[in-house]
């Protein structure tokens, strides 16, 4: 497969549920996924994913109408590609998602950290350190 090859870890789900079902035990780093997914389509899975995560999506779609592409787009996905397209088209869409969000290629978070008067603000973990203490901060405060 060519992500694989271009050093990615896959996990394919059948269907929506199945996709459900693995997402509610582990969030991964990005999720590809087909609106038209059996069981639950891939809107309703974005939506729920949406409520319990900020996981990047693409959405890969053979709807090519623009209130298809909107509609993807504003349930939450960070990308949504029409088919056909080539393989090394979405790998190169994942990476800049991934590039976007702070994440490398291999999926691992930068450990990127702005400092606001000798406070860090952690990227990679969404904490600011103060003094010794860490904070855990929600997405929103981060």
């Amino acid at each position: 497969m060519v992500f694989d090859r271009a050093g990615f870890q896959v996990q394919t789900a059948k269907d929506g549920r199945q996709a459900m079902s693995m997402l509610e035990k582990r969030i991964p780093d990005l999720v590809v996924m087909d609106i038209m997914l059996p069981e639950i389509d891939g809107l309703s899975l974005t939506r729920w994913l949406r409520d319990h995560s900020n996981v990047p999506i693409i959405m890969v779609t053979a709807r090519r109408e623009e209130i298809d592409r909107i509609a993807g787009l504003e349930m939450g996905a960070d990308d949504y590609v029409v088919k056909p397209f080539s393989p090394q088209e979405l790998v190169s869409r994942v990476r800049a998602v991934l590039r976007r969000v702070g994440r490398d290629q291999a999926g691992a978070e930068s450990e990127q950290a702005l400092s606001f008067s000798q406070s860090p603000l952690i990227r990679a973990r969404e904490s600011l350190a103060v003094k010794e203490s860490q904070i855990d901060l929600t997405a929103k405060e981060f």
